[in-house]
C-alpha cells in the first residue's frame, strides 16, 4: 500500500544523504566496529515497523504512514 511505498522512499532519500554527508565522520568518531554496531541495531527498529505498521488497524492510515516514514528513515541512517 501507500505506507510501503513512502516507506521505502524514506529509505533511500535518508541513505542516500547520509552517505553523502555523514558517513566518514560518524565512521571515525565511532570507528569501524561500533559503526557496525550502531548501524545492525538502527536496522532491527527498522524490520521492527514492518510488522508494527501491519498490525495497525486499518482505519488509523495515518499513524501507518508514520510509522512508516519513521521506520524508512531509521533504516536510511542504518544503511
Amino acid at each position: 500500500g501507500d505506507a510501503g511505498s513512502y516507506q521505502s522512499g524514506a529509505l533511500y532519500i535518508t541513505y542516500a544523504l547520509t552517505a553523502l554527508m555523514f558517513s566518514s565522520a560518524l565512521n571515525e568518531a565511532l570507528g569501524p566496529r561500533w559503526s557496525l554496531v550502531v548501524a545492525a541495531g538502527l536496522y532491527s527498529l527498522y524490520v521492527l515497523s514492518l510488522p508494527l505498521a501491519l498490525m495497525l488497524p486499518p482505519e488509523a492510515r495515518g499513524a501507518r504512514v508514520a510509522l512508516a516514514l519513521c521506520g524508512g528513515t531509521v533504516g536510511g541512517f542504518a544503511a
